[in-house]
């Protein structure tokens, strides 16, 4: 379901209001390279909590892998007021998130799961073709690893383990 922001009641709600709640958090050094490294956190009722964006899972640490579950790509700032902006029109932008995926979530009991991703980039000419700017154009699930709990973590021996395969999909000339 859509995530609605709502000034009167609480900043953001479900739309199919079953009782979650829905925080956004910003600030999080996520390791995204977006403007705000914001990622998602929908808590359920029961406690169950599914976190959107996360990207770089409790107990990570340098060299682990990330989820790569924000997708993101330049945005130009082109108001004084605007995230990011500056008065020279080259350097007016930021990376921002479009897309956060669905990477880690928790039960109440301390059960715990994570999704990774593979990101796909692609490139356009900036500036007239003066310079190219990668931005992640697409992205799809590489594994998930489940079995573990909150307390260790997906960062030592998981114990269950699901891998994703993709390949080109291939049509062959009918003429």
């Amino acid at each position: 379901t859509a995530i609605v922001y709502d000034k009167g009641t609480s900043p953001y709600k479900l739309a199919d209001d079953n009782g979650a709640t829905v925080s956004k958090v910003t600030g999080s050094s996520n390791g995204s390279g977006t403007y705000d490294t914001s990622y998602w956190v929908i808590t359920e009722r029961d406690g169950t909590k599914y976190y959107f964006g996360r990207n770089e899972l409790p107990g990570w640490a340098s060299g682990d892998d990330t989820t790569n579950s924000v997708d993101s790509q330049r945005v130009y700032a082109a108001h004084s007021g605007d995230p990011c902006y500056n008065s020279t029109a080259t350097s007016s932008y930021c990376t921002m998130a479009y897309k956060w995926h669905l990477d880690y979530v928790t039960t109440p009991t301390g059960a715990a799961m994570a999704y990774f991703y593979k990101q796909d980039t692609n490139y356009y000419g900036a500036h007239n073709g003066d310079s190219e700017v990668k931005y992640v154009r697409d992205s799809y699930l590489a594994h998930v690893d489940y079995g573990f709990t909150t307390a260790t973590g997906p960062y030592g021996t998981v114990p269950d383990k699901i891998v994703y395969g993709t390949s080109v999909r291939w049509m062959e000339d009918s003429h």
